[in-house]
């Protein structure tokens, strides 16, 4: 649980929720494997713009907290090789703020997965492939009256992001 509360001239805010972190942790002939996953549910986000105003409820308006996030992964390794998929995901909201009119609406959920690939070669040297966003998935679509097209606090406009990793320790 969560629960905060900031206050001053200026304003409040007050915002409670949870948090679900369960890991598994096993091994089979085919290698070892650590299946995780995170949950938050926000249950309460209330702000003032001034300290005389009675708090509203912003929860799932765009901008503010979501109600439900998470990720999920499942990683395996065996010898020198090791593989992780995550599983991201973004709950629903509501674009509260649309284009002039144009109705309030919900934006959809946004699920991405993401991938990391390595081999350890020994000797304190490490080479990984990673990529974000595996499937080149496009965020939904939010048009607001402030110009935008995408809820960047939520989500990012730059697709299949790959890297290369080459680690050495010493």
């Amino acid at each position: 649980s969560f629960p905060t509360r900031r206050s001053s001239d200026l304003g409040s805010s007050t915002q409670s929720g949870a948090d679900l972190n369960l890991g598994y942790l096993f091994q089979t002939g085919v290698g070892n494997w650590n299946l995780d996953l995170n949950v938050t549910r926000v249950l309460e986000q209330k702000l003032a713009a001034i300290s005389s105003a009675p708090e509203q409820s912003t929860l799932g308006n765009i901008g503010n907290l979501v109600k439900w996030r998470g990720r999920g992964s499942a990683s395996w390794n065996k010898g020198p090789v090791s593989a992780s998929l995550f599983m991201n995901y973004v709950g629903h909201y509501l674009n509260n703020t649309p284009l002039t009119c144009h109705p309030v609406a919900e934006v959809p959920a946004w699920i991405t997965y993401d991938l990391n690939l390595g081999y350890d070669f020994g000797a304190n040297l490490r080479a990984s492939v990673s990529a974000q966003n595996l499937f080149d998935r496009d965020p939904p679509v939010v048009l607001t009256g402030g110009g935008g097209q995408f809820d960047a606090n939520n989500a990012n406009l730059y697709g299949r992001m790959m890297s290369l990793q080459l680690s050495k320790k010493f």
